[in-house]
């Protein structure tokens, strides 16, 4: 079957479709009504990710030792305090505070399973002939004498100058921490077996117990724990951008078309087609993480097109509603399809976060076309009051949109347009200049709790978090320390937590026959447990200056080189988030690829279907955009992480969009008078779309923010390429043969 005879069948097809919904309306909005009733229903109980090791996919190589390195040490739920004086270390009347604390709120407390502090360490003495085994930090809390004083800064200056040097206590001594391993208590379990609020209570007691009494102490909160929390709160943050999302588009609708009641036809369609998805991955059980949760927007986005090139054909209502609706049901199918090839290119990822966003997003695009083709004339049938509301009042926009038609019948010189496909050239040595830059801090933006506390981690201790090296048999002690040596010698490794070096410290000031006792004792103390398993194995903590995905890939690397057999390996929640970043890229890469070539193919179709030959100029104007973006990435060094990685294939996706638009305005099988009737309509859709990437910049989140700059350049580009680029480089009187 030809292009040419095919297309004619998709077209009375889908007619058939429309006109059914629009001849039965009410039964079909009944059934509308009780899908997303249904739909409201199971989208309450999806289930929210906020977990990083959540992300990781099962087949991950590092995913079995992060699994292995849970079950044996009990790591999960930390939250670490840092607590710390004006330009000094905590006094002995605010350390004696603090320790009141941890008595009253935080020993037996059933929601805390482990508890390493300052107060915690003890160093074996022997005293009056006996071994003893009193705390570093042994405080004076009922002296208030200048030298109880000064015998508790003796006590943290030995702090200072332990293995936990650098770790409990930082570089000059001058605060104290103490990190707390959480049990899981949630009830709720949507949001995981662990109940974030928790952090929130924990904090609340702290400052009003402690920091209310001491106003010149500071309180920082870091770990996995507080990184959960802020993500929810994040997550609770997105879905009120989400509500700030109907103000912007009925303000974009009134300032293009004076008629913000456009705006609000578009909103309720958003809402309902976001219900409906939203309502999908309950069904098939896909939980929302931060790139799903912005899915309400990327939908809002990619059904623009549509929509908006739907009230332009209205022109003023002087033309029949309905004919706007059968005039552009198919190029509507195709632009939609377009996108939801976009979309779907993402399911290539071996990313199963990112696999899961492009299918629903895919879901979401035909949803969107479904909603405004079928139902919506379906709805303006039953309820004649609100055709009016679809109609736009150009005739009040009248310089604007004269602006705008003078802006789309500008043409680019026809050198000038073909110098710009130097573009191609240059971003296929970008492709291989690009950066995979990726930690799970980065999602906050730079003055966030989080982020301040990791940047006073890297300050006072010079790291910003820990990885694990772990050993197949702890009994193998040269060997060990042979390679905790190595990687200490390495550029990216401040300082190490060893079992093996806590074992010197307790045995340094002992006579030899006392330490085999004291060896004794130490693997049968519960705080041996955090550091040997019951299967022999054992681990050193090892704290890092850098914890992006190159960082701890060099490490990984090295850990390997040193343990050719397997004897040791790095395990942790960065270790397999490395692994996740190194996926990024090429998902990116694929997904393109894929893209490109079904986008490509569906175009190639309809120009064959509508008898044109122009694919040289058509194809490179329409994949322009997403190439010259790639340039951009490469040039400004603009990382790419899990969330801009989708960015790419959605931008493919519209960009095939504005072409087909195109194809389906041309006469007599030209181009070229398809582009100057619907080159204005191009413009504005541009316009309002990268009006609307601004609630990006809203999001809580820093790598959702850093979407609304490449959403704007991104349309700008594709624009470039769809409109003037394509015009440009097409013969003025348009002589390509017909097909």
């Amino acid at each position: 079957m030809s292009a040419k005879s095919s297309l004619p069948r998709i077209e009375r097809a889908i007619r058939k479709i429309q006109a059914a919904a629009v001849k039965r309306s009410t039964l079909w909005l009944v059934g509308l009504s009780a899908v997303i009733l249904l739909a409201l229903a199971g989208a309450s109980r999806l289930q929210t990710l906020l977990s990083i090791d959540e992300l990781i996919d099962s087949d991950f190589r590092a995913y079995a030792p992060l699994v292995q390195l849970k079950e044996t040490f009990n790591d999960k739920n930390d939250l670490l305090l840092v607590v710390s004086g004006p330009n000094r270390a905590p006094n002995r009347k605010e350390l004696c505070a603090i320790q009141k604390w941890l008595l009253d709120e935080v020993d037996g407390n059933y929601r805390f399973r482990r508890i390493v502090s300052v107060y915690g360490i003890r160093k074996p003495k022997m005293i009056d002939g006996g071994l003893k085994i009193p705390p570093v930090l042994d405080l004076p809390c009922a002296t208030d004498t200048p030298e109880a004083d000064a015998k508790v800064a003796s006590q943290l200056a030995e702090l200072r100058d332990s293995p936990w040097g650098r770790i409990l206590t930082s570089r000059s001594g001058d605060d104290v921490a103490l990190s707390f391993y959480l049990n899981d208590t949630a009830k709720d379990l949507r949001f995981g077996a662990f109940d974030v609020g928790i952090v929130a209570e924990i904090e609340k007691s702290f400052d009003e117990k402690v920091v209310a009494k001491f106003p010149g102490l500071r309180a920082r909160w870091a770990g996995v724990a507080p990184h959960q929390y802020y993500l929810k709160e994040g997550l609770d943050q997105t879905n009120l951008l989400n509500l700030a999302m109907p103000v912007l588009v009925c303000f974009l609708f009134w300032l293009f078309f004076a008629n913000a009641r456009t705006g609000i036809l578009f909103v309720v369609t958003i809402a309902i087609g976001g219900i409906l998805v939203y309502g999908a991955m309950a069904v098939f059980h896909a939980p929302v993480d931060v790139l799903a949760n912005t899915l309400l927007l990327m939908i809002m986005l990619s059904s623009l097109e549509d929509f908006l090139f739907l009230v332009h054909h209205h022109q003023d209502g002087e033309r029949p509603w309905r004919e706007a609706f059968r005039r552009l049901l198919l190029p509507g199918f195709f632009t939609s399809l377009t996108t939801a090839v976009g979309f779907a290119s993402l399911g290539m990822s071996n990313l199963a976060t990112i696999r899961r966003f492009g299918a629903f997003a895919a879901f979401a695009a035909m949803v969107e076309w479904a909603l405004v083709f079928i139902f919506l004339p379906a709805f303006l049938d039953r309820f004649p009051h609100f055709r009016s509301w679809l109609v736009p009042r150009f005739s009040e926009r009248g310089r604007l949109h004269g602006f705008l038609s003078r802006l789309a019948r500008f043409r680019l010189p026809r050198a000038v347009g073909f110098a710009l496909l130097a573009v191609y050239a240059a971003s296929g040595y970008g492709l291989t200049r690009l950066r995979v830059s990726d930690a799970p801090a980065n999602i906050f933006p730079a003055h966030h709790p989080v982020s301040e506390a990791l940047e006073y981690l890297k300050e006072s201790r010079g790291w910003e978090s820990q990885v694990s090296l772990v050993f197949a048999n702890y009994y193998r002690e040269k060997e060990n320390r042979a390679v905790e040596n190595a990687v200490e010698k390495l550029p990216n490794v401040v300082a190490l937590e060893s079992p093996y070096r806590i074992e010197d410290y307790l045995v340094a000031d002992l006579p030899a026959d006392e330490t085999d006792r004291m060896h004794r004792f130490w693997k049968e103390a519960p705080a041996a447990a955090r550091f040997v398993g019951a299967d022999n194995s054992a681990r050193t903590l090892v704290y890092l200056l850098k914890t992006d995905t190159a960082s701890i890939d060099a490490l990984s690397s090295e850990v390997t080189r040193l343990c050719p057999s397997g004897e040791c390996h790095l395990a942790g929640t960065l270790v397999a988030y490395t692994e996740f970043g190194d996926r990024v890229l090429a998902t990116l890469l694929e997904s393109l690829g894929v893209s490109l070539f079904l986008v490509s193919i569906v175009v190639v179709y309809l120009l064959r279907a509508k008898g044109n030959s122009a694919y040289f100029s058509t194809l490179l104007s329409l994949m322009w955009g997403p190439f010259a973006l790639i340039c951009i990435f490469w040039l400004f060094d603009f990382p790419v992480t899990y969330v801009t990685c989708t960015f790419a294939s959605i931008v493919v996706g519209i960009a095939g969009d504005n072409t087909i638009q195109y194809l389906f305005g041309t006469r007599r099988g030209t181009i070229e008078g398809g582009v100057e009737r619907q080159g204005r309509a191009s413009v504005l859709v541009t316009l309002m779309m990268m009006g609307l990437s601004v609630l990006f910049y809203g999001s809580y989140f820093a790598s959702v923010r850093s979407l609304a700059t490449l959403f704007i350049l991104g349309f700008a580009l594709t624009l470039v390429g769809d409109l003037w680029i394509f015009k440009g480089i097409l013969p003025k009187a348009e002589d390509t043969p017909r097909a």
